[in-house]
This record gives C-alpha cells, structure tokens and sequence, in this order.
C-alpha cells in the first residue's frame, strides 16, 4: 500500500509539472463553502518525498518494530503509523485552514501515543509534548477564529483575496501572530523547541526515525503556505517585518542549539539539536525576505527530510546492533559494522553541507538570499553553525574510526540475515537520494520558480 501511494504521488507529481494545479472538493460542495485539497508547485515534490520517506522507513525498522514493540501491540503501533502519515499528507494538501488544524491535531494525537511506546521516561516527554502542542493547536485555532471573523471565509484561496483589503487591521495581525505561534510550536522552532530532545530521544527508535525528518518540516511547510499562498509575501515580509524578528531569534536558537549539539554525548540526543538548528536555517530563509532565501529554504524543507531520513535510519541500524547510542561505545566498531557507519557519516557529511550532497545546495542558496538582503551576520552564522556541526559528525569519525575499540572484539560480526540486508538497502537508497538530490537541484529551483506567489519577490 505504500508502494503504490508513492507511485500515485510521483505521477501527481509529474502531472502537477506540466498543469497549474490539480484540486479536488470534498463532498460536493464547491469552495470556498466546501473543504478543497489542491496540488500544485508548493506541495507537488513534497508528497512523493513524505510517501517515500515512510515506505523506507517503515521497510527499514521492522527488526526494532519487533524488538522494542511488544507483540500483542504491534497492530495499535502500525494503526498510529498510518495515522500519523494520513495527518501529514492532509496538512499538505488541504486548501482549508480549520481542516489543516483537525490534521494537524490528527498528526499530534498520533505522535503523541507513539512517542509514549518508548523507553523510560518516554511517558513525561509525551505528556509534555501534549502540554506543548496543546498550546501550539490552540493559538492556531485562536489565529483562525479571528481570521474567519473578519472574513467569514476558512478557503485558503478565498482568504487570499479577501485579506489584501484589511491589511491595516490590527486583528487580523494579531490572529497571524497566533497562527505563527502555533506553527512555530509544532515545528520546535526556538525557544519554543523544548519538547523536542526529550520527545525524540526516548521515543521508540523507529518512532523517532519517522517523525524527526517528517513532522516538523511538513509544520514548516504550512507555515510557507500561509506566508506565501495567504497573506502573500507583502504582509509578513514588509508591512509587519515579523520574520526580520524571527529570524533574530532563529540565529540564537541555531547558535544554542549547535552548542547543545556539541555537549550530547548521546548520538540520538545530537540529532535531535541538529533538527532545532536546521528548523532555523528554514526561518533564515523567510527573513532574508527575497525569492532566492524563499526558494533556499523550501529547497532546505524538502532536503533535511532525506538527511535526517537517513541519520536517523543509521543510527536506528547501528542502536540495534550493539545497543548502545552513546558515542563512547560507537570506538572503533566500522570494524564490525563499515555499512551503517559510513551511511551514517555521508548523512553527517550532507547536513554540514559537502558537494555533492544535496544539503550543500539549499544552505547555498540560503546563504546568497541573504546576502542578497544585506544579512551578513545571519550568512556568517550559518557559516559557523555548518562548523559546530562539522565538529559535532567529526567527534564522531574520531570515536568510529580514529580511536582503538576495546569492545568491537566482543561484538557479533554484521549478520547475514534478510533484515539486515534490507536494512543496508534502504540506508544505500537514502544515501542514494541525497546525492541525486544535489544533482537535480537546479531543477527543483526552476520548479519551486513557478510558484506564483514568489513572482511578486
């Protein structure tokens, strides 16, 4: 089933290349009245992505499905699975703000109850994560209130011709910020990030394999529909320069999150900071307030889901083997395990930003809009925010490869079951797509071009 769900996405995909967008209205009744899901070139590349990325890992984790899940809970684990992957693809499709809330809660309610599956501890960081996106759904819910208040439209199409005649009104303004409030939440945009590590580092390892390259980029992703399908670049980028603001408070949040990054003697734990740090690099793109930042950062959206794919992935295979995620244990087992790690540090090399990978493209693209903006000390940041990361993967090359083991002798050798040979095949794809990635990038910039609201840029 989700083989032929990323079939269906990649035909729509190719559809959407060569039609200006494809819509569909939910029970007949035609928009703005009635819910409408649209397709076009905001969203188009990001379904196949969102599909592929779940059919490899669920492909990846069965052996940790099997080992961390028990067996009379597998069937309630996969039902969430399914869950959580039917709120993602509605949030990226709907066209109707208050159906994306009921998604987006739709996706929250399900990470929440896997989250809780995991180790000790798991529980309270659910419950937090609870505590937390209860507070981000409701200032969204609170944002569109006052929305459909003034407009009386919950169409996203409808409110983006009905709002440029109210722009001055400071209720509108005030349900943007809380919309913006909401999705900063969900996304653990800093500081309202703190969720996260905790969450994602006691969740169920296949858990947090899904989530970390999913969740918070499909919440970044709605936050660009509203700025730039909505309100339209002019209100948030101009008018009120609210993400100028923002983006003061990403370079902090990237700065402190790449410091934490650098303190994690947990592998699993450093991943995580280095999610909070990439959602910055996408606000970055936002604030430089130009079409290269804006196409940078959707570029940055669609790659760090493949990135952190493959990281976490990796490090899913390499926990399973020696059942450890601590970076004093990792000494010297390539010996035992060369495929995982070096999966794992290409995944590191292209977080940093190396060519041919394709995160080196997105951060160059981020880093020419905005220099193009005259933010030199948000480019110089991002600079060494690339190198607080380099420390962080290259802390790891040393303890992998560069520091004797004293136990990879006592360690099994790679096994040669049928699990552990498709494990190595999708670690092999993932890598695979970061580089064909970069390669096309070129392409998906022509193709994210074509969006009409980043005509008026």
């Amino acid at each position: 089933m989700a083989f032929c769900t990323f079939a269906a996405l990649t035909i729509t995909f190719n559809i959407s290349a060569t039609h200006k967008s494809l819509r569909y209205h939910i029970g007949g009744w035609p928009p703005p009245w009635g819910i409408e899901y649209a397709i076009d070139e905001l969203n188009s590349f990001l379904l196949p992505a969102l599909a592929l990325i779940g059919l490899l890992v669920l492909l990846h984790c069965r052996q940790s499905v099997k080992r961390e899940i028990p067996e009379d809970k597998i069937h309630v684990f996969y039902a969430l699975i399914l869950l959580q992957m039917t709120g993602l693809f509605g949030m990226t499709v709907t066209s109707d703000i208050f159906n994306l809330y009921v998604l987006l809660e739709i996706a929250s309610f399900s990470a929440y109850g896997l989250i809780a599956a995991g180790k000790r501890g798991a529980e309270f960081a659910a419950f937090r994560y609870m505590i937390f996106g209860t507070i981000g759904a409701c200032a969204y819910l609170l944002g569109v209130g006052y929305l459909y208040i003034l407009t009386g439209s919950l169409n996203m199409t409808d409110l983006s011709q009905i709002l440029p005649r109210i722009y001055g009104s400071t209720t509108l303004l005030a349900g943007f910020t809380f919309l913006v409030l909401g999705l900063g939440i969900k996304m653990a945009f800093f500081p309202l990030h703190i969720w996260l590590p905790d969450a994602y580092s006691t969740a169920p390892s296949q858990v947090s394999t899904l989530l970390a390259p999913l969740f918070t980029k499909v919440s970044a992703y709605v936050l660009f529909r509203l700025v730039l399908n909505v309100f339209h670049p002019f209100y948030s980028l101009s008018l009120y320069p609210i993400f100028s603001l923002l983006g003061w408070i990403a370079a902090g949040g990237i700065l402190y999150a790449g410091v934490m990054a650098i303190a994690q003697s947990d592998v699993r734990r450093m991943l995580c900071y280095i999610l909070v740090v990439e959602i910055g690099y996408i606000v970055f793109g936002l604030s430089a307030g130009n079409r290269l930042g804006l196409m940078g950062a959707i570029l940055h959206i669609l790659n760090d889901m493949f990135m952190m794919a493959l990281l976490f992935a990796a490090w899913n295979s390499i926990n399973l083997l020696i059942k450890s995620s601590k970076i004093a244990d990792w000494h010297g087992i390539n010996k035992r395990y060369p495929l995982p790690i070096f999966t794992f540090i290409l995944g590191g090399l292209a977080v940093i930003g190396i060519p041919p990978f394709c995160g080196f493209f997105s951060k160059w693209y981020l880093l020419l809009g905005l220099i193009k903006a005259n933010n030199f000390i948000f480019a110089a940041i991002l600079l060494v925010s690339s190198l607080f990361t380099a420390i962080c993967f290259f802390r790891i090359i040393e303890a992998v490869y560069l520091t004797p083991g004293n136990n990879h002798s006592r360690l099994p050798p790679s096994p040669r079951t049928p699990g552990y040979l498709k494990e190595g095949i999708v670690l092999g794809l993932l890598t695979f797509t970061l580089i064909i990635l970069g390669l096309a990038s070129g392409y998906l910039m022509e193709f994210i071009e074509k969006f009409s609201a980043l005509g008026t840029l």
